[in-house]
Order: C-alpha cells, then sequence, then structure tokens
C-alpha cells in the first residue's frame, strides 16, 4: 500500500500499454539490497539492458501481448546463504486478459490498469561459480500501467535451490530523473513447503533509453554555465 501511494503522489509520467512503443530498449543503473536472514544485507550494484516488444491488438489477443528480454547484474536473488553478484538473462511475456480504467488526479485523464498472464525463464551465473542455473515462473500480473509498472504473484523452481517458490514482486515509479525514472522494487521468494530459506531483495533503479543516459549530466552543465555566467 504504501509503494502505491508513492507512486500517486510522485511519479509524474506513468506511460500506459495504450502509449507504448512497438520496440522499447532501456538501461537501468542502482543498488540493491538482500535480506536472506534477519536484516537486509549491504547493498550491491544493480545494472542491466532491457527489450520489450509490444504485440498490438488483435483477433484472439484483444488487449495485445508484451514480450520482455533483460540481461543484468544484480544479487544471487533466492538463492539461500552469502549474498553474491550474479550475472543473469531473464526472457518471458504478459498476456492481458483484463483493462479498468482509473482517473489520474495530476494528469486529468484517466489510465489503463491492466490484469493478465505472466511467465518468465532466465538463466544466472554468480561471480564465484562456473555453474550456470535455470529459473522458470508463472502466474498473474496485476494492476499493471506500464511494462515497468507491475505486481507479480508467481510460482516456479529455481535450479539450485530446493521445492517449488512463491515469487511476490512489485516496482513502481516514484519520481522522474533526466529523460528516465527512479523505480522502487521488491522481490520477494519464498518456500511453499519447507525448502531453501525465503528471500526479499529491494531495489532502486533509475530506467532510461540508452540515448538518454547522459541527458541528466547535461542538464546539470547547464545549470553549471548559467551560475557562472558563461
Amino acid at each position: 500500500m504504501f509503494l502505491l501511494l508513492l507512486s500517486v503522489c510522485f511519479a509524474e509520467d506513468i506511460v500506459d500499454y495504450r502509449d507504448s512503443k512497438t520496440w522499447e530498449y532501456e538501461f537501468t543503473l542502482g543498488c540493491e539490497f538482500v535480506n536472506s536472514s534477519d536484516i537486509f544485507d549491504k547493498g550491491l550494484p544493480r545494472t542491466g539492458l532491457g527489450l520489450y516488444r509490444s504485440v498490438p491488438e488483435f483477433s484472439f489477443l484483444p488487449y495485445g501481448l508484451d514480450l520482455l528480454a533483460a540481461f543484468g547484474l544484480t544479487s544471487s536473488g533466492e538463492e539461500a546463504g552469502a549474498v553474491k553478484k550474479s550475472l543473469e538473462f531473464e526472457g518471458g511475456g504478459f498476456l492481458p486478459l483484463y483493462r479498468t480504467l482509473i482517473y489520474n488526479k495530476n494528469e486529468n485523464m484517466h489510465m489503463a490498469e491492466y490484469f493478465g498472464l505472466i511467465a518468465v525463464g532466465g538463466i544466472r551465473k554468480t561471480d564465484d561459480s562456473t555453474d550456470v542455473n535455470s529459473r522458470s515462473y508463472g502466474g498473474a500480473r496485476l494492476f499493471a500501467k506500464g511494462s515497468r509498472h507491475y505486481v507479480d504473484v508467481m510460482f516456479g523452481q529455481t535450479e539450485g535451490v530446493a521445492g517449488t517458490r512463491v515469487e511476490l514482486r512489485g516496482q513502481f515509479p516514484i519520481i522522474e530523473m533526466g529523460k528516465g525514472n527512479v523505480y522502487l522494487g521488491i522481490v520477494g521468494n519464498f518456500a511453499v513447503s519447507g525448502g531453501d530459506d525465503d528471500v526479499v531483495r529491494a531495489y532502486v533503479t533509475w530506467v532510461v533509453a540508452p540515448k538518454d543516459i547522459f541527458s541528466p549530466m547535461s542538464g546539470v552543465f547547464g545549470k553549471f554555465k548559467r551560475l557562472i555566467g558563461r
């Protein structure tokens, strides 16, 4: 609830699926904190590249289809024990089945929330091992206002982690920065019965198109030039 309030109060621009481009590329840069015992461990870098493909609406797909792929440096995620840096790739798709409209008083407009099915799969390699572990999850995506603003409830398995897992994750925009947005996200991976320890990750990340990575810096330099009178 707190995250939803933040997204409503501070986000100035939330991309709706109706306004999404057919292809979208993104660069992410931020930090992540992992709780694999009683307290959150030290922060780890979270950076990477993402690709989204929005399939238009047609016949048996009344709200289209979203395909996603992401490659990045993050933490060892749901693996119990010491938290390690990890390289990972994830691909998947979101099939919207229902759409509702909400009123955004800040923008004085109605915006769509989408509900549907999501499936993801990928591989991960930690920096202290030569092994590559796979993971696959599927479930429901709820309250989605865009490819980066969502709540997911999924079940699945991660190679190297015992038992069936349930993964709850959400990502919400909190403020604009340059030509991108800063997002707050939480990912919880829990054992359904028995299995390895539960793990919760929280992160803050800046998401921007690769061509606009340096736009915040150009704005800072412009202000500095005006201050010194040049």
